[in-house]
């Protein structure tokens, strides 16, 4: 059998809680309120979360659908699938080329509005991949009337609920039980009325009116600001890490563009997602029948967590593991220790559009300016559904060849 040894509040500090009670172990038990939990940080136990059939999301991850509705992230079992096996055609290697020949017309006409000077890099990068992204993915030019940013803000106030801050936050409503807010509504019926054929929008279009809601704002939800935060934080860890910086503009301004998004480039990005799992540093599961694993009678019930944040740093697995090392990446990674968009039935779907768009804009960006890190740098971690990057990198640029 097992006790639970200590009440952790993760409403408090989570990824340090966490850190300090998985860091070096293969496991640990706790109460988070009124739920057992079951902290795994070992390989085979990681992959026994992800994978077997006896577990799933449950009701912990239930807390997702007030906010987000009954869409992909929030569904479970049969409903889960069929919505995976619907949505896929919008994600598979022939929809990813559709997206990518958008972005590789589209980045250099957005790059071009950057001027010779200092900038805020941060906010820039931002920008262009939200640009990028909404231009490939849903075809508008804009995605809605209102600030981007709010926007965004908004959609991420999910881990507010999820993380125990049980306020409503401001200027949101409650409607059937579901929380809502007047510019979400705003913006997606915006989206519904002005995209353009996409393989996403295609589909989305064929739903019916309150799914086609709930998986727009889904998508929305999941991808662009965890896609705009790694561009973020990888500039973000160039700027403390000068070395990596010269050797990745070095591979970038050497190669043709779409070579170069293969070379450092993707060995950023991994390294980036294993400091940074912007879509998963948390991965919530529920056991739905008792079993036995590791010795530990578990009871049916209990809430098992897997968080990329504290295997992605743990010292058993990764060489000086907090610091930034791009180059680690041309090795092979022991399986079940790098799992920054998840991993079984609930593997993020973006995946593969991710791995080629960032890199792709992180080369181009390079290929395109001259980048000087200024003194000034103030990013912080601001912790929501995922690991938002809050603040400024100042740079001065200049474009090459002018």
């Amino acid at each position: 059998m097992f006790t639970m040894p200590q009440q952790i509040d993760l409403s408090l500090n989570p990824l340090t809680s966490l850190y300090e009670l998985g860091e070096g172990h293969d496991y640990a038990f706790f109460k988070m309120g009124k739920r057992d939990v079951f902290f795994v940080n070992a390989p085979d136990l990681i992959q026994w979360a992800f994978t077997h059939k006896s577990i799933g999301r449950g009701r912990f991850f239930k807390i997702f659908s007030r906010w987000l509705g009954n869409g992909l992230l929030a569904s479970e079992g049969e409903s889960h699938r069929a919505m995976r096996r619907e949505l896929l055609p919008a994600f598979n290697a022939e929809a990813q080329k559709i997206y990518m020949q958008t972005i590789i017309r589209d980045a250099p006409i957005l790059l071009d509005e950057w001027r010779d000077g200092e900038m805020d890099l941060a906010g820039a990068l931002f920008d262009l991949v939200f640009q990028v992204t909404v231009r490939a993915v849903y075809g508008l030019n804009q995605l809605t009337p209102q600030n981007t940013q709010e926007l965004l803000n908004i959609l991420a106030h999910g881990s507010e609920s999820f993380l125990g801050r049980a306020a409503l936050p401001e200027g949101h409503y409650l409607a059937s039980g579901r929380v809502r807010h007047p510019i979400v509504d705003e913006a997606l019926e915006y989206m519904g009325a002005h995209w353009q054929p996409t393989p996403l929008t295609r589909i989305l279009d064929s739903l019916p009116a309150q799914e086609k809601y709930d998986q727009t704002l889904t998508m929305l939800s999941a991808s662009l600001d965890t896609s705009m935060a790694a561009l973020v934080w990888m500039f973000h860890l160039f700027s403390r890490s000068p070395t990596a910086f010269d050797s990745f503009c070095e591979d970038a301004c050497t190669r043709p563009l779409e070579e170069a998004a293969h070379g450092y480039a993707s060995l950023a990005l991994h390294e980036t997602l294993r400091l940074f799992p912007t879509g998963g540093w948390l991965n919530t599961r529920e056991l739905f029948r008792p079993l036995s694993i590791r010795g530990c009678d578990l009871p049916a019930g209990i809430n098992i967590f897997i968080s990329s944040w504290v295997t992605h740093r743990d010292v058993r697995y990764f060489d000086s593991p907090k610091e930034f090392q791009p180059e680690r990446f041309k090795n092979q990674i022991a399986p079940w220790t790098y799992f920054p968009f998840g991993s079984g039935a609930h593997t993020c779907m973006g995946r593969p559009f991710s791995l080629a768009e960032l890199p792709y804009l992180a080369a181009l960006v390079v290929q395109t300016f001259d980048i000087q890190f200024l003194q000034g740098n103030d990013i912080q971690l601001r912790l929501r559904i995922g690991l938002t990057p809050d603040g400024q990198i100042p740079v001065k640029v200049q474009k090459r060849g002018g």
